[in-house]
């Protein structure tokens, strides 16, 4: 019989070891992550951190209690990713498999390029700026069920208890992220 869903919660120690698991298979797949990602899971799955490619298994089947997708940031209408959080014992790991950007996990941010993992623990609000060509590989412990995927603007915020989000900071992060995709597609624009 499998343990209540709360008892399965890693440690830092645990998270540690899942990032070494995982990021020699996210430096292996990284040139070639479109291929990799049609071939394991088909077509992708819209969401607010753009097009999703849920793998169908894992390319580690003894580590039952954790799940890869790939999320394509390279085109974000937005130019940032939806603010969400995970409840509970649920835990996110992002590898970079190409590109840049930045992403904020509570009150911290963090600097994206090829090879960087970051952890968003349980009820931590998070959200993307992808820079140039962003591509991550997504490690879920537990496995991924939507229902534990809340997203923080449409939310309201008394049900968000111990979840730190300010609502008027994103909307700077995200009014600049949407500034700086406009000013590249006119410098591009006007390269033509």
């Amino acid at each position: 019989m499998r343990p209540p869903f709360w008892c399965i919660m890693p440690t830092m120690t645990d998270t540690r070891e899942i990032i070494e698991a995982w990021k020699p298979y996210c430096a292996d797949i990284a040139a070639e992550w479109e291929a990799v990602a049609q071939r394991e899971a088909g077509e992708p799955k819209a969401s607010g951190c753009g097009p999703i490619y849920e793998f169908q298994t894992s390319p580690f089947p003894r580590r039952s209690n954790e799940d890869f997708c790939i999320a394509d940031m390279r085109d974000l209408p937005e130019g940032v990713t939806e603010p969400h959080y995970h409840p509970q014992a649920v835990y996110e790991i992002y590898i970079c498999l190409q590109g840049t950007g930045k992403i904020w996990v509570g009150r911290s941010n963090h600097l994206l390029r090829p090879g960087v993992a970051v952890v968003m623990r349980p009820n931590t609000a998070h959200y993307t700026v992808p820079y140039e060509g962003l591509v991550l590989g997504v490690i879920n412990t537990p496995p991924f069920d939507p229902a534990h995927y809340k997203t923080l603007l449409d939310a309201d915020p008394k049900t968000q208890v111990g979840v730190k989000f300010s609502r008027g900071f994103f909307g700077k992060v995200a009014e600049q992220a949407r500034a700086a995709r406009q000013l590249k597609r006119l410098a591009s624009e006007s390269q033509v």
